[in-house]
């Protein structure tokens, strides 16, 4: 798709037409070009087509600049006029905008580089020129806060307002210039959708679609094309809105992170039932069958009976205490704040003295960060998790490290010790309600500390994982946004 109107160039050079030629063609594509190299292939040229842009050596053996200017203007009205000379002389470039051209470029390697701008430049400005706006209309479009263009009938831009250029990352209005929308869209489908409504002359209502940027970044835009049909001195044309909706896909993208919580709560709830019509049975079949052994001796109960009793009411005790946590934990909102995470090491540490002394646990500690979390969910994650290394250390004595690493995107919290390991093919189901990998006589515990820590990792958008191996130890790690916790 030729994306420029046809081409004239006009010098007496053969070399400089070639060269021009390529320059034109390497920034442009496929573009149609006419040489004039003497006044009758030029007379010929003005007569024979309509072009839309001539790029022209001022100084020429059978014309004047400003008869030349005066010929262009009166043989091609609606076309853009870009002067190109190789002369050294620096009042060239103002005489040739002072007799109506529309952009100028010198011959040598600075000013070619810039043939791709200026050419942009000067088909904008002369479009403006020949449609003659209205200037307070002009000023209201040009403030709009959502960008603007007019394309031909293709879909190539022939006019955009600042708002449209700032939101594809370029400079200038005149930047977007004979660029083909279709140029921007991310995605191949929402091409041949656009194209199909442009052949079939519908309207292009509420379209939602990812443009590039010119960094190479996209972002999300909704928009809205309507065809204007060509009338009089105008031919027929494209007029579009474009609406920047990043924010709002954003926002699309967190409910989608919100459903996918409850999603999970949801999941969390159905083994929470399962737990209840099975798990929490085993305890009071245990009391069952003591009371009806207390019942078959005649109501005289044995030292082992009652045993038996007392241990199934615990053990049922501490599993409907665990579900209330769990279940206070969902229903919680968060109270974010500054968290000073070594005083809440701190604090774990005093609440956890009995068994630190007890299982004589060697405890560091490296610098912690204050981030922005619910101070209070943060405590309990660091007691579930140091109070577990303890737990699970073994015939050796514990040793524990507290850390904190940091990414431009999150902070990595991380508890570590020398105890017993997990299996691997086991570090899924340890964040599971109720699955432990030991008996209670061998290691006792509810079984819920390390769900509760999902879900507290989860409430503040990070994640928990653990990595280990049997006899070597485990390092829980836990992500904490910096969104969230931008104090360091």
């Amino acid at each position: 798709m030729k994306h420029l109107p046809p081409i004239l160039v006009i010098d007496d050079n053969q070399h400089d037409r070639d060269l021009l030629s390529l320059v034109i063609k390497g920034a442009f594509g496929d573009v149609a070009i006419d040489m004039a190299d003497d006044a009758a292939s030029m007379t010929r040229a003005l007569t024979d087509r309509p072009y839309g842009l001539v790029m022209t050596e001022f100084t020429l053996p059978w014309i004047s600049g400003e008869q030349l200017m005066d010929l262009l203007r009166e043989k091609l009205p609606e076309a853009a006029v870009v002067v190109i000379t190789g002369g050294d002389d620096p009042g060239v470039a103002s005489l040739a905008l002072r007799f109506g051209a529309d952009g100028f470029i010198t011959k040598d390697p600075q000013g070619l580089s810039t043939v791709e701008e200026v050419v942009r430049t000067a088909l904008y400005w002369s479009r403006r020129r020949r449609t003659k706006e209205d200037t307070t209309s002009r000023r209201i479009v040009d403030g709009l806060p959502v960008g603007v263009f007019v394309a031909d009938d293709r879909g190539v831009i022939l006019d955009a307002n600042p708002s449209l250029a700032t939101m594809l990352g370029y400079q200038r209005p005149a930047d977007l210039a004979h660029r083909p929308i279709q140029h921007f869209l991310v995605d191949p489908a929402a091409v041949r959708g656009f194209e199909a409504a442009i052949a079939t002359g519908s309207p292009v209502v509420e379209l939602e679609v990812e443009l590039h940027q010119r960094d190479g970044t996209s972002l999300w835009a909704r928009l809205r094309m309507r065809p204007a049909p060509a009338t009089k001195g105008m031919p027929a044309r494209l007029n579009g809105l474009v609406e920047d909706i990043s924010d709002y896909r954003r926002a699309l993208g967190e409910l989608d992170h919100r459903s996918h919580d409850l999603d999970q709560s949801a999941k969390d709830l159905e083994e929470l039932a399962y737990v209840v019509s099975h798990d929490l049975q085993q305890p009071l079949d245990v009391l069952a069958r003591a009371l009806d052994q207390i019942d078959a001796e005649n109501g005289a109960a044995s030292p082992v009976s009652l045993s038996q009793a007392r241990r199934g009411a615990a053990a049922l005790e501490r599993m409907l205490g665990s579900v209330l946590r769990l279940t206070r934990l969902e229903r919680q909102d968060l109270d974010l704040g500054p968290v000073d995470l070594e005083r809440v090491v701190e604090r774990v540490l005093d609440l956890l003295e009995a068994e630190i002394e007890a299982s004589a646990a060697a405890i560091s500690i490296e610098a912690l960060p204050t981030i922005v979390a619910d101070e209070g969910q943060m405590e309990q994650l660091f007691q579930n998790l140091i109070s577990n290394a303890i737990k699970y250390s073994g015939d050796v004595e514990p040793k524990i490290r507290i850390s904190a690493t940091e990414s431009p995107q999150e902070w990595r919290l991380t508890v570590s010790d020398s105890g017993i390991g997990i299996d691997p093919a086991a570090t899924d189901r340890v964040f599971k309600m109720f699955q432990r990998l030991h008996t209670q006589e061998e290691i006792p515990g509810s079984g819920i500390g390390l769900a509760v820590c999902r879900r507290i990792a989860s409430r503040h958008g990070g994640r928990i994982w653990v990595e280990s191996r049997p006899n070597d130890g485990s390092a829980f790690h836990i992500t904490i946004p910096r969104e969230e916790s931008d104090q360091s």
